[in-house]
């Protein structure tokens, strides 16, 4: 147990002297192989010959050298094209040069009756190994066949995946016995398959469920091995003591290797790594934000100043003097989240869309059948902050230009807005989309909003993202297959780009097939000032492939994205990746002019999408006239 918390303490130090001093994942993962190298080496060394037990250090010493050139390999950076090729290929390069001379004398260390058995104690280190190599093989499976299937336009067979995914923790379990016991016991095999398809699940499970699955994951693993359940325990206070101090030791051995061997081969940045590391991790907010700054920023190598967009009782937070969308906050709370000028979202929505107008929050759609339609609300009235009549809680209180104010109770239980109808006023059935941010939320709704254009065959489509700020890139890709049907299926719809630290990070995101797709030959845009991020990437994107014609004003501007991380009780709102189209073009930070150029007036009230609206209008227009003449 003592040679194990030896390894921990070794683990820990190289991880964050290759997170801290070099700044790179993958310089973590090299000095960590060379850590669990020498002390492989050493307890190879020290374990007498003839007992069996000289085939787990030499494996612990393979897999540690096969870590070192996949440090290595990773740090070259030599295929950018693909963000696994170079540590993969690193790793089974060390491993098997190591392994062509490991394994002759791993070979020649007969078992005998003091070998290792099922059920015994293993170190915990021999399990913390192989284990974490079963679940970073399972991960890699999973992004390999999802990548080859997005490459190809192509939905991820589930009946594929799985299989794949266990196939890879059977193998390496199937290693592990034969080396330990010389013989396969079924059972734990069964074990081995089950753990990795468990580990697919775990990203999305809230913080304690997610760290029971894990606890639950590697105590299957290490019975799956051939450790636990242990021998008949005695029952006494000192033997499970040691199963249980056995256990945490195992444990905490995964969780720093799985995290770094994940770290390096799915090039997360430093910043995600440490803050994943919270339990270990001894940095102030102030260092951890100065780390962000120099990390994972997209333009972290420019002159930076302070920026006024830190919260209360926050550090100060230096970012580059052109970053208009930047901000760090104090918890975890979304509600203050927002693009620029744009949306603000209302706690107990009472149905309406909001954005801010010449410093005043006005409300620019009413959402059918809500309390604020119900209480006579409509576009153009301001909205402000009151208190209840007890003085004891606040409301929302709506002003009718020239009137008092009114308060309205109660709140739409829609969620998110997605609104869809079929126009026929031009003798072919064109479908008109409304909805006001690309949140997960929306995916179902888009899906029967698509449905039923399939089914109606409609000819045209118009979208209206007047009032969308942007939001989850996935669901802008979800857009985009339900839009582009089967004509583009295989073909890249944008792609994202990090700071050149992360230049091996760089994504690009294909259209797929989807039941609903509808396969349009042009788009029409509404946008306005408030038209921010994943709206103008749709039109942006899908520029390269069919006609997109928008009207209204000029975009926000907003070619970069954001992947908020938490750290503590500080929320990092920060720009981590610029977008771009299939070509990488994505230079529009002044905004995405319109081809029809309107004004969005806000005075005015009607219905989205009706004959009232102007925009919609201009659209449908143009549909009949092909010729931008505003109404």
């Amino acid at each position: 147990m003592s040679f194990a918390l030896i390894w921990l303490a070794a683990l820990i130090a190289t991880s964050w002297a290759g997170w801290l001093v070099s700044g790179r994942t993958e310089a973590a993962t090299l000095f960590m192989g060379i850590a669990m190298a020498l002390l492989s080496a050493l307890e190879l060394l020290g374990t007498p010959a003839g007992h069996g037990q000289r085939r787990m250090p030499a494996a612990t010493l393979t897999i540690s050298i096969g870590l070192i050139f996949a440090g290595v390999f990773d740090r070259l950076d030599i295929h950018r094209a693909d963000q696994f090729l170079d540590w993969v290929t690193g790793f089974l390069a060390g491993a098997f040069l190591s392994g062509m001379f490991l394994l002759p004398l791993a070979l020649r260390d007969r078992r005998t009756k003091d070998s290792f058995r099922a059920g015994d104690f293993p170190q915990p280190h021999w399990d913390a190994v192989w284990i974490s190599i079963a679940l970073a093989a399972g991960l890699l499976a999973h992004q390999e066949i999802e990548q080859w299937h997005a490459a190809r336009g192509i939905e991820v067979d589930v009946f594929l995946l799985l299989p794949a995914v266990s196939l890879a923790g059977l193998l390496i379990c199937m290693l592990v016995q034969l080396s330990r016991m010389g013989r396969l016991y079924p059972g734990r095999l069964f074990l081995s398959a089950l753990c990795p398809v468990l580990m697919l699940f775990l990203p999305g499970m809230s913080d304690a469920p997610r760290w029971i699955m894990q606890a639950f994951l590697f105590s299957l693993l290490c019975m799956a091995g051939g450790g636990y359940p242990l021998r008949r325990p005695s029952g006494t206070l000192t033997d499970g003591w040691h199963l249980m101090r056995h256990w945490a030791v195992t444990g905490a051995l995964i969780f720093v290797m799985f995290q770094n061997i994940t770290g390096s081969l799915l090039n997360r940045t430093v910043a995600e790594v440490i803050a994943s590391h919270q339990p270990l991790s001894p940095l102030p907010e102030e260092s951890f934000t100065r780390l962000m700054e120099r990390d994972s920023y997209l333009w972290h190598n420019e002159r930076l100043t302070v920026s006024t967009r830190t919260g209360a009782n926050t550090p100060k937070l230096y970012l580059a003097e052109r970053d208009r969308f930047s901000f760090l906050q104090r918890g975890d709370s979304e509600g203050s989240s927002k693009q620029g000028d744009g949306m603000i979202g209302l706690p107990e929505n009472p149905g309406v869309v909001v954005t801010f107008r010449d410093r005043q929050a006005r409300v620019v759609h009413v959402v059918p059948g809500s309390p604020a339609e119900k209480a006579g609300v409509a576009r153009g009235w301001r909205v402000s902050l009151g208190h209840t009549a007890d003085g004891t809680g606040k409301r929302y209180l709506f002003t009718e230009p020239g009137k008092d104010a009114r308060p309205v109770t109660g709140s739409t239980d829609k969620g998110k807005q997605v609104e869809s109808r079929i126009d026929r006023s031009r003798g072919i059935p064109v479908g008109y989309l409304f909805f006001d941010e690309f949140h997960p939320s929306v995916i179902k709704r888009l899906n029967e909003a698509f449905a039923k254009f399939k089914e109606a065959g409609i000819k045209e489509l118009v979208i209206d993202l007047r009032y969308n700020p942007g939001g989850n890139l996935s669901v802008l890709s979800h857009l985009g297959n339900l839009i582009a049907g089967n004509s583009h299926a295989g073909e890249v719809f944008y792609k994202t780009s990090n700071n050149l630290k992360y230049t091996d990070a760089n994504e690009s995101f294909y259209f797929k097939p989807h039941n609903s797709g509808i396969d349009i030959k042009r788009i029409f845009i509404l946008q306005s000032a408030d038209t921010c991020s994943a709206s103008e990437l749709l039109s942006v994107g899908f520029n390269r492939y069919l006609p997109v014609i928008s009207f209204g004003e000029v975009s926000c501007g907003k070619p970069v994205g954001m992947a908020p991380l938490q750290y503590g009780d500080l929320r990092f709102v920060m720009l981590n990746f610029s977008v771009s189209d299939a070509k990488g073009m994505g230079l529009y930070h002044e905004g995405l002019v319109p081809d029809c150029l309107m004004k969005d007036d806000i005075s005015q009230s009607f219905r989205l999408g009706t004959k009232e609206d102007p925009m919609f209008n201009a659209a449908m227009e143009y549909i009949g006239t092909g010729k931008c003449e505003p109404i």
